[in-house]
């Protein structure tokens, strides 16, 4: 059992939040047919003056897609404008 519990949430949400830790558990807590909605900094964030600084709170580039393979991914955006971000949904198939 995980701190998130197995198999509980239809939706789980994460914005702007890292801890790669928790990968597997929110994974587990999701109930078949449940939709992850994730959106966090990744590394070229460092080229602005805002932010997170250190690597442990910023994604590399695919990271986010490969963390969360197991995943159905409906959507999946790296984008760099006024932040560098990262975007995904994914759903639990089984």
């Amino acid at each position: 059992a995980t701190a998130l519990g197995r198999e509980r949430f239809d939706l789980i949400v994460v914005f702007f939040f890292l801890r790669r830790q928790l990968f597997p558990a929110i994974i587990s807590a999701l109930k078949p047919g449940g939709h992850l909605i994730y959106k966090t900094y990744t590394i070229a964030q460092l080229q602005f003056d805002k932010g997170p600084r250190d690597a442990e709170f910023l994604l590399q580039p695919g990271e986010l897609r490969q963390a969360f393979s197991a995943l159905e991914i409906l959507h999946y955006r790296e984008a760099v404008k006024e932040k560098a971000v990262v975007e995904m949904v994914g759903r639990k198939i089984w």
